[in-house]
């Protein structure tokens, strides 16, 4: 699967141009106290990038639907948005296993392709950013030699102090 659709997601990349212009900050934050949106986010995921993998679970702090971005697919994916003790969860699975319309979403500059599942949960706390792929994942950075691949692969960034 990962071979049939990877030179799509090398095409989509490259296409890129510049990441999106950042969203409209919230003025609703209580005074003395900065919303997440106001608050210093990781460079990790700047740079024009690719993961695809079977599986992905992206975890953050508050302010990561800011930097999160996912194409939905009702014909052809289930999604669900959930609040949990961890905080808020948004799930989405293909429909059909071995279905050529996977996942598609983006954090900042990292386009992710997730063949079977995808899941995003924002935590309540201050956390790093974490990117967990599974099965047959392989990350590239677009303007450089860096790769990774694996079964399983861990993106991790920290917001600066």
């Amino acid at each position: 699967m990962l071979l049939r659709i990877l030179p799509f997601v090398v095409l989509l990349v490259a296409c890129a141009s510049e990441p999106a212009p950042e969203q409209a900050r919230s003025s609703d934050s209580t005074e003395g106290s900065a919303a997440p949106a106001d608050l210093p986010w990781t460079q990790e995921f700047t740079e024009l990038a690719v993961l695809v993998a079977s599986e992905v679970r992206i975890e953050g702090p508050p302010g990561l639907r800011e930097h999160f971005v996912q194409n939905q697919d009702s014909e052809n994916h289930t999604y669900r948005v959930r609040t949990v003790p961890e905080g808020l969860m948004q799930e989405t699975a293909v429909k059909e296993l071995g279905s050529v319309f996977p996942i598609r979403c983006n954090l900042d500059s990292l386009t992710i392709v997730a063949e079977r599942s995808l899941t995003v949960l924002e935590r309540p706390g201050e956390v790093p950013v974490r990117v967990f792929a599974r099965g047959d994942a392989y990350w590239k950075r677009t303007n450089s030699e860096n790769e990774r691949r694996g079964e399983e692969l861990e993106l991790i960034g920290h917001r600066p102090r």
